[in-house]
């Protein structure tokens, strides 16, 4: 055994605190570096994570004047016939030839009786939504010639009237039995100029609106008392796909744009996808539209270039490119809008207070 001298024990103590003081200081020097180590780590990982975070845009305001007005009796809805752009009033329906300037150049009144609204068909004839019924006219002399007329009705929906190819759509809310049904009827001229009229779809439930697609199928937008629901029907009215939401989703105002549908909502604007596959669930589409707006007043129009939506006295102009907004623009026409269509490349501006009617250049506004 090895025995210590009380000197050689006080030199070994003397050693060992030493020894414990350098171990600590080593200890911190290490803890320091790696402390170091790791939160430079936590920021390189950061720096290299992408921002996920959609975008800022900032809004431009943007000042366009428009290239033409023109005035005609309240109550107006638009329409596309052939070159010309067909409109329904309290005082009949008109035809407007717009030249390339923007310009009106012409109207011709083709009919004297008020109709609620109006759809063209491919054919070349027009339909139009009377109070209590509906007619398919033909242009004979610049005058409708009434060639078919739906049997009286006493609750047509004013405002759900679509066509595509030679058909018309609209919805009867009158039922022969003490059950509410809401029921999309249809009339069609076929290729020998005969008309048909078919009920094709029946429902409990409220139809807020009915959109037409390019290859015939149909979309319903429906309210089920609280949750609304979307559905998509074939041209045969056999149900392909639908969707169901407790999001307001009312879709009062519709378009198309390379297989997206822009919609309206309670105060808001959305999309959704829709193809043969069915549809996908809706998004919001921008932010940017006065979120207080009241009901319905929000519009839409697409355009190649983007999409045009109106909300109050304001114009917002989106350039899209594919599905991304690069470009917004804020115009104000100063008055409330009712309604946006897009016609060649103009964009016509009609208002509810009853004034003229206005004409853009939509490559002035977007």
């Amino acid at each position: 055994m090895l025995l210590l001298s009380a000197k050689d024990d006080e030199v070994a103590s003397t050693l060992g605190g030493h020894e414990t003081h350098k171990g600590l200081f080593m200890l911190r020097i290490f803890l320091f570096i790696f402390s170091i180590a790791l939160i430079s780590g936590c920021g390189a990982g950061d720096e290299d994570k992408p921002d996920e975070r959609p975008p800022t845009i900032e809004v431009v305001d943007r000042d366009v004047q428009y290239l033409d007005s023109y005035w005609l009796p309240g109550g107006r809805n638009y329409a596309v016939h052939e070159n010309s752009l067909a409109i329904s009033h309290n005082a009949g329906v008109s035809l407007l030839d717009i030249n390339e300037s923007g310009l009106v150049e012409s109207e011709i009144q083709v009919s004297s009786t008020g109709s609620i609204n109006i759809a063209t068909l491919e054919n070349g004839d027009i339909a139009t939504l009377m109070v209590n019924h509906v007619r398919v006219n033909r242009i004979e002399s610049d005058m409708f010639d009434v060639i078919y007329m739906t049997e009286d009705s006493p609750d047509l929906s004013a405002v759900i009237f679509e066509s595509f190819g030679n058909c018309a759509y609209w919805v009867d809310k009158s039922s022969p039995d003490e059950v509410q049904r809401y029921t999309i009827k249809e009339v069609c001229v076929d290729s020998q100029g005969l008309t048909t009229q078919d009920i094709r779809y029946q429902t409990e439930n409220w139809i807020n609106n009915v959109y037409a697609l390019e290859d015939g199928s149909i979309v319903v937008f429906e309210s089920l008392g609280g949750p609304q629901k979307i559905s998509l029907l074939s041209s045969e009215f056999e149900l392909l796909d639908e969707y169901t939401t407790t999001d307001k989703l009312y879709g009062f105002d519709i378009e198309l744009r390379d297989d997206t549908l822009f919609f309206t909502g309670f105060a808001t604007v959305w999309k959704m996808g829709v193809s043969f596959n069915g549809l996908s669930e809706p998004k919001l589409f921008h932010e940017t539209v006065n979120p207080t707006s009241s009901n319905g007043t929000n519009r839409v129009a697409v355009h190649d270039k983007g999409v045009l939506l109106a909300n109050n006295n304001f114009i917002y102009a989106y350039n899209l490119n594919g599905d991304d907004v690069t470009e917004i623009y804020r115009i104000d026409v100063e008055k409330t809008i009712e309604a946006l269509v897009v016609y060649k490349n103009f964009l016509i501006v009609s208002y509810w207070d009853n004034v003229d009617f206005e004409i853009y250049r939509i490559s002035d506004l977007i």
